[in-house]
Protein backbone atom coordinates (compact mmCIF):
# COMPACT_ATOMS: atom_id res chain seq x y z
CA UNK A 1 0.00 0.00 0.00
CA UNK A 2 2.75 2.45 0.93
CA UNK A 3 4.57 1.67 -2.30
CA UNK A 4 1.40 2.44 -4.28
CA UNK A 5 0.97 5.71 -2.37
CA UNK A 6 4.52 6.77 -3.12
CA UNK A 7 3.96 6.28 -6.86
CA UNK A 8 1.01 8.72 -6.86
CA UNK A 9 1.30 11.46 -9.46
CA UNK A 10 -1.96 13.42 -8.98
CA UNK A 11 -4.26 12.45 -6.15
CA UNK A 12 -4.98 10.21 -3.20
CA UNK A 13 -8.45 9.83 -1.71
CA UNK A 14 -8.77 7.83 1.50
CA UNK A 15 -12.05 6.84 3.10
CA UNK A 16 -11.66 5.58 6.66
CA UNK A 17 -13.38 5.51 10.02
CA UNK A 18 -10.85 7.78 11.80
CA UNK A 19 -7.22 8.87 11.85
CA UNK A 20 -5.20 7.96 14.93
CA UNK A 21 -1.54 8.99 14.77
CA UNK A 22 -0.28 6.45 17.25
CA UNK A 23 -1.54 3.62 15.06
CA UNK A 24 -0.40 5.00 11.72
CA UNK A 25 2.43 7.52 12.10
CA UNK A 26 4.26 6.30 9.00
CA UNK A 27 1.14 6.62 6.83
CA UNK A 28 0.47 10.15 8.08
CA UNK A 29 4.09 11.15 7.42
CA UNK A 30 3.93 9.74 3.87
CA UNK A 31 0.64 11.57 3.15
CA UNK A 32 2.07 14.86 4.43
CA UNK A 33 5.20 14.44 2.27
CA UNK A 34 3.14 13.62 -0.81
CA UNK A 35 0.96 16.67 -0.24
CA UNK A 36 4.04 18.90 0.13
CA UNK A 37 5.22 17.52 -3.23
CA UNK A 38 2.03 18.63 -4.98
CA UNK A 39 -0.13 15.50 -4.72
CA UNK A 40 -3.76 16.23 -3.81
CA UNK A 41 -4.63 14.32 -0.62
CA UNK A 42 -8.25 14.01 0.53
CA UNK A 43 -9.35 12.04 3.58
CA UNK A 44 -13.01 11.25 4.22
CA UNK A 45 -13.68 10.26 7.83
CA UNK A 46 -16.63 8.69 9.57
CA UNK A 47 -15.60 9.99 13.01
CA UNK A 48 -14.05 13.35 13.86
CA UNK A 49 -11.86 14.14 16.83
CA UNK A 50 -8.73 12.08 16.22
CA UNK A 51 -5.93 14.50 15.24
CA UNK A 52 -7.35 15.57 11.90
CA UNK A 53 -6.61 19.21 12.84
CA UNK A 54 -2.90 18.56 12.27
CA UNK A 55 -3.63 17.22 8.80
CA UNK A 56 -5.84 20.22 8.00
CA UNK A 57 -3.07 22.57 9.17
CA UNK A 58 -0.73 20.82 6.72
CA UNK A 59 -3.18 21.53 3.89
CA UNK A 60 -4.75 18.09 3.58
CA UNK A 61 -8.47 18.17 2.79
CA UNK A 62 -10.59 16.46 5.45
CA UNK A 63 -14.31 15.77 5.23
CA UNK A 64 -16.54 14.03 7.75
CA UNK A 65 -19.44 11.82 6.71
CA UNK A 66 -21.14 9.75 9.39
CA UNK A 67 -22.75 7.61 6.66
CA UNK A 68 -19.38 6.37 5.44
CA UNK A 69 -19.46 2.59 5.05
CA UNK A 70 -16.64 1.35 2.80
CA UNK A 71 -13.03 1.94 3.80
CA UNK A 72 -10.88 2.43 0.72
CA UNK A 73 -8.05 4.35 -0.88
CA UNK A 74 -8.01 5.55 -4.50
CA UNK A 75 -4.68 6.55 -6.00
CA UNK A 76 -4.62 8.61 -9.21
CA UNK A 77 -8.16 7.40 -10.01
CA UNK A 78 -6.57 4.12 -11.13
CA UNK A 79 -5.41 2.08 -8.13
CA UNK A 80 -8.05 1.08 -5.57
CA UNK A 81 -7.45 -0.51 -2.20
CA UNK A 82 -10.66 -1.38 -0.37
CA UNK A 83 -11.87 -3.22 2.65
CA UNK A 84 -10.43 -3.24 6.12
CA UNK A 85 -6.84 -2.06 5.66
CA UNK A 86 -4.90 -2.52 8.90
CA UNK A 87 -3.24 0.91 9.04
CA UNK A 88 -1.24 0.03 12.17
CA UNK A 89 1.11 -2.22 10.16
CA UNK A 90 2.09 0.53 7.72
Amino acid sequence: FLQDLQTAKQSIVISTQRVKYRYMPRLVAVLKDLHRNGIEVIIDLKEEGNNETDLINDGIDIACNDNLTIPCAIIDKIIVWYGNINWSYL
